[in-house]
């Protein structure tokens, strides 16, 4: 062998290795996406079985698992009065006594005072509002205040329990302001050793200021107080804010189990607390570190399916449950945790031939059936009734089910999306026809779960396919169907032959391309601000709309034979743009109402009752043959009006020349 052919073999082979590794893991994704099985149940319901959980600021009691109490701590809360219980001092500015005294930061220009002249003592009580920790455990309780008690004037503050009042010290002949604080670290009402303070003596405590004048009447010697609150100190241990609880592995027996439901059962879910849980598998230990962990569920209980994307599969799983609070003193409270895999459902329906109405009896056919694109599966219908059926099919929620004529004379599909909660049953396979339906909590299904499984994977059977890099649907030689209590929100665009409407259909932003029929009789569309554009002229088309407003119509076709016409088949509605660029549109009897009107080309046949336009009238090629009366309620823009006779017009009360064909006029 020589350099050069030493030279090509090294820069070949390792090209080679790498394209046999990147088939290999194609191929062993798609192997183990089609042989999953389902997981089974498993619960952990009892204190031994909750132990096999790692806990992270999480405990186990009783058979439950909750927040862990973090490290007790002291800590302080003030409370500042919130109203009068009783008065017995003056005001300094006519405000309620406790408006006086009860701000953040003092200001010594509103205070409450006893005269100078009033020699005894009188007080002012104050109502607060206690709220403590549940565990908390009172160290003392504080009055602190600002007062200024002038020569022989004195005051002193105060708390009041059920109706009596405790003193703390005298202070007088203040100069100016001074903060003082009254301390109690037991409860006075009580006799030791049961005089604790606990959180229900602290319920309906008063706090306040005694306060006397110096008696002398010619001065201005007053006991006064400017501010006051209570603080508490108690010492309290506080639930973590998150914890975890965590199942390192649990062993199925089953490679490729698919886990589908993660659940739990709660003993009590305080408001400011939640649940968290997600889940993860693989098929060895080593792998289950690095497996991609399936969406969070919250909730309060179960069962919570897990994404319809990222469905663990393995036969390792790991369970990892979080308990959250926003308030220290409250925790949830966990009973039990389930996990499950897919529940085994039937799916059966029948065949119909293209009409939607005959069964296809006689002889059997082959009926294919895939979920979420995996492993081909096959049943024979029967020849009698048309009837197939799929016994015993895992089901996970969310999964895309594909069903078709297999290798037969007939070409048909149905897709929906399954619940996993029922069988699903009823399913009509129209010959000729793609079906769409959902079944799983109103979802809607789009193009991208069309993908799971279209003619680019099976050009033999399937009718359709999607273009998966712009999400765009193509079904060039059959009828789309939506069914009732579905909605199709394609999320891109569509190209189609005709459709049938008995459900709803949302285009969004997204072109609709029909080249036949629109049945919009027993369904709904949802136009959003899309565009449905009429295409291939060789063939009659039938627009039948139920009423429902288009918001951009245009007939385009490119090159070909226009030789036919789209008929209406009831009244028109566009809510933005009718635009005419070759073909002919054939409105009959039914009335059009139109935003605005553009036509640069083909044949607009008008209504011989009433063309409505709200907008603007822009004409500069094709053939408009007026067979009715033109509405116009705002601007008409005309700039081309060619071969077209005089006419008078009259539009918020200006007169207009046009040159128009049997014209008249209906002014709102």
């Amino acid at each position: 062998m020589d350099k050069r052919s030493v030279t090509i073999l090294f820069i070949t082979l390792p090209i080679l290795l790498i394209l046999l590794i990147g088939i290999f893991v194609v191929f062993k994704k798609f192997i183990f996406r089609a042989d999953l099985v389902p997981a089974p149940a498993k619960t952990w319901d009892s204190a031994q079985e909750l132990s096999e959980f790692t806990l992270s600021n999480m405990v186990s009691d009783n058979g439950t698992l909750k927040l862990a109490k973090q490290n007790p701590s002291s800590q302080d809360l003030i409370f500042r009065p919130i109203g009068n219980f009783q008065i017995g001092l003056a005001s300094s500015n006519g405000m309620a006594n406790y408006l006086n005294v009860n701000e953040e930061n003092v200001d010594y220009n509103n205070y409450v005072y006893r005269p100078s002249s009033q020699g005894t003592y009188s007080e002012d009580r104050y109502n607060t509002a206690i709220s403590l920790p549940t565990d908390a455990v009172i160290n003392s309780i504080s009055v602190h205040y600002w007062s200024q008690n002038i020569s022989s004037a004195a005051g002193k503050a105060l708390i009041n329990l059920n109706g009596t009042s405790y003193y703390g010290a005298e202070y007088s002949r203040e100069g100016a302001w001074v903060e003082h604080s009254d301390s109690w670290s037991t409860n006075p009402a009580k006799v030791a050793p049961n005089n604790i303070w606990t959180i229900s003596d602290l319920a309906n405590i008063k706090i306040g200021f005694a306060g006397k004048g110096s008696g002398r009447s010619n001065k201005q010697w007053h006991a006064e107080m400017a501010q006051i609150y209570l603080t508490v100190n108690y010492t309290s241990s506080n639930y973590a804010s998150l914890g975890t609880a965590l199942k390192q592995s649990y062993d199925s027996g089953r490679d490729n189990a698919a886990w589908t439901t993660l659940s739990w059962s709660v003993a009590d879910l305080p408001r400011g607390t939640d649940i968290y849980g997600r889940l993860r598998a693989a098929n060895t230990l080593y792998d289950l570190g690095n497996a991609e962990w399936s969406n969070v569920v919250i909730g309060k209980g179960g069962p919570l399916q897990l994404s319809n994307k990222s469905r663990p599969s393995g036969r390792y799983a790991q369970i990892e449950i979080s308990l959250a609070t926003t308030d220290p003193s409250k925790t949830p409270i966990l009973d039990l945790i389930t996990i499950n895999g897919p529940i085994k459902l039937q799916i059966s329906g029948a065949i119909f031939g293209s009409d939607e109405r005959t069964k296809i009896i006689g002889t059997s056919r082959s009926i294919g059936l895939r979920i979420d694109g995996g492993a081909e599966i096959l049943a024979t219908s029967n020849p009698m009734d048309g009837s197939f059926s799929f016994p015993d099919q895992p089901m996970i929620p969310g999964s895309v089910i594909t069903i078709y004529f297999f290798n037969g004379s007939e070409k048909g599909n149905f897709v929906t999306i399954s619940d996993s909660a029922s069988d699903l049953t009823g399913i009509t396979l129209y010959a000729d026809h793609l079906v769409v339906a959902s079944n799983y909590n109103d979802r809607p299904i789009s193009n991208s779960d069309l993908a799971a499984f279209d003619s680019t994977k099976d050009s033999t059977n399937m009718v359709y396919s999607v273009d998966t890099a712009k999400n765009s649907l193509s079904v060039p030689a059959a009828e789309l169907l939506v069914l009732a209590n579905t909605e199709f929100r394609p999320g891109g665009d569509v190209d189609i032959r005709d459709i049938d409407l008995n459900g709803t259909y949302s285009p969004e932003n997204y072109t609709t391309s029909l080249s036949g029929n629109w049945d919009g009789a027993a369904g709904a569309l949802n136009a959003g601000t899309s565009t449905v554009v009429l295409t291939d002229f060789s063939i009659a088309k039938n627009i039948l709309s139920n009423n429902q407003a288009f918001y951009n119509l245009k007939l385009a076709q490119t090159g070909g034979i226009l030789d036919k016409a789209a008929l209406l088949s009831d009244p028109l509605s566009v809510s933005n743009d009718l635009t005419i660029e070759n073909g002919t549109l054939s409105s009959g009897g039914n009335a059009v109402s139109l935003q605005n009107f553009n036509q640069f080309g083909g044949t607009f046949n008008a209504p011989s009752t009433i063309l409505s336009l709200s907008g603007n009238f822009n004409k500069t090629a094709g053939t408009f043959n007026h067979s009715g009366r033109l509405l116009c309620e705002w601007q008409v823009v005309i700039p081309v009006l060619i071969g077209w006779q005089n006419c008078q017009m009259r539009i918020r009360g200006q007169s207009l020349s046009l040159r128009m064909a049997r014209l008249c006029f209906l002014m709102t």
